[in-house]
C-alpha cells in the first residue's frame, strides 16, 4: 500500500523459474505477498494455501531490497530476527551466511562488503536447503 513505511514496501520477491517479480513486505511472508499480487487465492479460505503450495515448495524465491550508504567505513552489522529457515543472505553479490533456524537471531558484520552508494541485499529461500528445524 502507498502508506507503508519504506522498510515494508522497498522489497521485491522473485522466482526466476516462474519469471515472476512481485512487490513484497518485510516483515511478512511469501504466501501473503503472492496473494496481494493476485498470484494465489486467499490463503485463509478453504485449502487455497495447500492447492498452490508448489509455488513456494518447488521454486527458489529471492527477496531483494536496495539501500544507500553514505560512509562505508562506519562499522555496520546486519541483523535478522525470525527469518525463515533455509535463507541464504547475500549482500552485493557476496554470501554472508545462512539462516537455518527461524527462532535464532542472525548477525553479519558487513564492513568491507557494504559500499558507498547503492547496495543490494538478497535473502534467498531454497526449499532444498538443509535446516535445523
Amino acid at each position: 500500500a502507498d502508506n507503508d513505511p519504506e522498510y515494508l514496501s522497498a522489497w521485491n520477491a522473485s522466482a526466476e523459474t516462474l519469471g515472476w517479480s512481485i512487490p513484497a513486505r518485510v516483515p511478512g511472508d511469501l504466501i501473503s505477498d503472492l496473494h496481494r499480487a493476485g498470484k494465489v487465492g486467499n490463503p485463509l479460505v478453504e485449502v487455497n494455501w495447500l492447492k498452490d503450495s508448489a509455488l513456494w515448495h518447488e521454486h527458489v524465491w529471492t527477496y531483494t531490497t536496495r539501500f544507500t550508504v553514505a560512509d562505508p567505513e562506519v562499522a555496520r552489522t546486519l541483523v535478522f530476527d525470525g527469518v525463515k529457515m533455509g535463507a541464504e543472505i547475500v549482500l552485493n553479490g557476496q554470501r554472508l551466511g545462512s539462516a537455518v533456524d527461524q527462532y535464532l537471531r542472525y548477525s553479519f558484520e558487513v564492513q568491507g562488503v557494504v559500499k558507498q552508494g547503492e547496495n543490494t541485499l538478497e535473502v534467498v529461500f531454497n526449499s532444498s536447503s538443509m535446516v535445523d528445524g
